[in-house]
């Protein structure tokens, strides 16, 4: 056992039987900020090459730590690919992670935070480019011999393999970087430019992206440029950053239960939550642990394909953790009506970050209780997550300024007014204000009161205070 595997003195059943955060809050859970802030002890959980990567790329700015960890995690799934995978009853789980990381504001280093996750890759994207500068330069030399002794040539040119999609989206070219390398990640500093395109009904590519997160045997696509593309088992993974604001931009009344939020894991943070640096206060990079990074990446690109067991214990510890997740998601359904699909897909985050753990530390091993339970402990950090901004609507809902307006004209108007007073100070029309206050009554943060005037009693809207 390595030393991230549970002692063998721990009784597991104990150890899934502990209280959380989210079961110690019970029915009426709420999530603070501080709950927020990625824990000391997830990270001493995390097997040795994420401690390197956390340890290399904190220093380096004051991006948020939260912002580090899983658009790291979504680039090492990418370059896993095909090669490693779970199968469980008739399902086979590949490391598919999308990630958004959601902040209020530009100062809070968003893209420097997916920038800095690209670096232990980078010796990996230049043996790849050499690799195929050279392949090319023979290819290109075979051709001129075939041409000048006469001889039919009919190789086909090699295709350059890379790591990351194109920055601009189009649909071909995506395609056709998906089939010829089998497996991708899109890093977009402004994620409501894919979304636009993933949920635009001229390419029908929200159903297709469904698919493509699932990894399915056979995703087919018809071009009219290059025809029929068929995908098998394609693994793209997904690291964005917005801001809030400009993603319930993006957003259709309809979207929330599309498929596509449930399956992206949210990382937001309101505040900093380390100080401000200067450029001139950076220190310069552990080259040492920059280079054990690289070389850790070129082993995962050498990996050959297998499927990874669980052992007895890992097999334990996940099935236990599901069953409490599963009836969490029950006791939290009058909060949030539609949790069950976002735990559902947690519920396999599980297992795929899991697997992205041990393909990281002892590969050929099945995996650990240790690994196993770093993946619960990130899952239940990242429960926190979904949980904030669905009980915010920072992100699922774009009507949800116009309840913060409604909320904000009442506290600065002695906290209760009549319906046309608010409409003639939120300038909103009829629906937007009515639906405004259905949903903040809904919610319970407006309460409707009316008073007896011998004729039609007055009704007003009273704020009874919260988020």
């Amino acid at each position: 056992m390595n030393d991230l595997n549970i002692p063998e003195n721990i009784d597991l059943n104990e150890l899934n039987h502990r209280p959380t955060v989210e079961q110690s809050k019970a029915l009426g859970l709420t999530i603070t900020p501080e709950d927020l802030t990625l824990p000391n002890e997830l990270f001493e959980q995390l097997p040795p090459t994420v401690k390197n990567y956390l340890n290399y790329s904190s220093p380096l700015s004051d991006v948020p730590d939260e912002f580090l960890l899983t658009p790291f995690l979504a680039m090492a799934g990418a370059l896993i690919g095909k090669k490693r995978f779970i199968e469980m009853g008739g399902i086979t789980i590949y490391p598919v992670v999308w990630t958004v990381i959601f902040a209020g504001s530009s100062t809070l280093r968003k893209s420097t935070g997916l920038n800095m996750a690209k670096k232990p890759f980078q010796s990996v994207i230049e043996n790849w480019k050499l690799s195929y500068e050279s392949k090319l330069e023979q290819y290109r030399q075979d051709k001129q011999n075939a041409k000048e002794n006469g001889e039919i040539f009919d190789q086909p040119e090699p295709k350059k393999k890379t790591l990351y999609c194109s920055d601009g989206f189009s649909d071909l070219t995506f395609w056709e970087m998906l089939r010829d390398n089998g497996n991708l990640i899109s890093v977009t500093g402004e994620f409501t430019a894919l979304w636009q395109e993933l949920t635009r009904s001229r390419n029908s590519l929200q159903d297709l992206a469904l698919q493509l997160f699932d990894a399915e045997d056979s995703v087919r696509r018809n071009t009219k440029s290059a025809g029929d593309i068929e995908l098998n088992n394609p693994v793209w993974c997904l690291a964005g950053a917005t801001t809030i604001t400009a993603f319930q931009r993006s957003l259709t009344a309809t979207e929330r239960g599309s498929g596509l939020l449930q399956r992206i894991l949210p990382v937001t943070i309101e505040e900093r939550t380390k100080p401000f640096k200067a450029v001139t206060e950076l220190p310069r990079p552990n080259a040492e642990l920059y280079n054990e990074l690289n070389r850790e990446m070129e082993a995962v690109a050498r990996l050959h394909t297998a499927p990874v067991q669980l052992s007895g214990d890992a097999e334990q510890i996940f099935t236990q953790w599901s069953h409490r997740l599963n009836d969490r998601a029950l006791q939290l359904e009058n909060q949030i009506n539609d949790i069950g699909g976002y735990v559902s897909r947690l519920n396999i985050y599980g297992l795929k970050f899991a697997l992205i753990f041990q393909s990281l530390d002892q590969p050929d091993r099945p995996i650990s209780a240790g690994n196993m339970q770093a993946s619960i402990s990130l899952c239940e950090w990242l429960f926190n997550h979904i949980i904030y901004m669905l009980e915010k609507n920072y992100i699922f809902n774009r009507y949800y300024a116009d309840r913060l307006r409604v909320r904000e004209i009442l506290k600065k108007n002695g906290g209760a007014m009549n319906r046309t007073d608010l409409m003639n100070h939120s300038h909103m029309d009829k629906e937007q204000l009515d639906r405004a206050l259905d949903n903040e009554m809904e919610a319970g943060y407006i309460e409707a009161i009316e008073t007896p005037t011998g004729g039609r009693p007055i009704r007003e809207y009273r704020y009874k205070g919260g988020a």
